[in-house]
């Protein structure tokens, strides 16, 4: 096939429209285009439950100890009419709870402790309004959903050296899907034209979360422990101004 001079100048002009079009996309979708990374630390929350072991035996699940942890977020956003910035955020959790267990529900039948440990990855639309600019430093609300993806195991330790070691209870680790939301509040540092600095305070309720109903040694119980997980972070973070 041979190139004539209007073939010539027909496939110029697709590459220059072409050219112009691609950097008219580009420049829109990186203006008021930001990137963030932050971290802190988090506490895990939720409520006593129950293990229903059999139709004769359900214990009592009695929370006493939940740890802290580091919070991780990493995300994208836009801000639209100037003001109202919208993130994709991907955020990394984990916790443990720890309590006694009651056999039968008894307080006299507490010879084991038990521990579920909890580390869930979500991942979150985040609706951050600026409410004003103060001296280089905006406050605003934060209000968030998306979905969340839990790992759950559950295990007993014995504390009474006159039961069977192997009665202690280990179920196997299950994941667990939930919707979440999020709620909070932020400030906001502009540094430099490109860069600012954050703090942020967020509540996240994850949902009811709890491991596989079998056993280690593959027999299974009734029910596993369920229990409604929150989450409170302080994240400081950094943000690029992509555009």
């Amino acid at each position: 096939m041979f190139f004539t001079k209007k073939n010539f100048v027909f496939l110029m002009l697709n590459c220059l429209v072409g050219s112009i079009f691609n950097s008219v996309l580009a420049s829109t979708l990186f203006d008021n285009t930001e990137f963030s990374i932050a971290a802190g630390p988090s506490r895990i929350q939720t409520n006593n439950s129950q293990l229903f072991i059999s139709p004769y035996e359900t214990d009592s699940l009695l929370v006493n100890h939940l740890t802290n942890s580091i919070s991780e977020k990493i995300g994208v956003g836009k801000k639209f009419l100037n003001r109202f910035l919208i993130e994709l955020n991907l955020y990394r959790d984990s916790g443990s709870i720890n309590g006694n267990v009651l056999q039968f529900q008894l307080p006299q039948f507490n010879n084991y402790t038990f521990q579920q440990t909890v580390h869930t990855t979500r991942f979150m639309a985040d609706l951050k309004p600026d409410l004003f600019l103060w001296k280089n430093i905006s406050p605003y609300p934060i209000l968030g959903l998306g979905m969340a993806w839990s790992d759950v195991n559950y295990n007993e330790t014995l504390t009474n050296n006159d039961m069977d070691a192997a009665s202690a209870i280990s179920l196997s680790s299950k994941r667990n899907s939930n919707f979440a939301y999020d709620l909070g509040f932020g400030l906001r540092v502009g540094l430099t034209q490109k860069m600012s600095a954050s703090l942020e305070y967020i509540y996240t309720h994850i949902g009811n979360v709890s491991a596989a109903n079998s056993l280690q040694n593959g027999l299974r119980v009734m029910s596993s422990p369920i229990f409604t997980i929150r989450n409170q972070s302080i994240l400081c973070g950094i943000i690029f101004k992509l555009g």
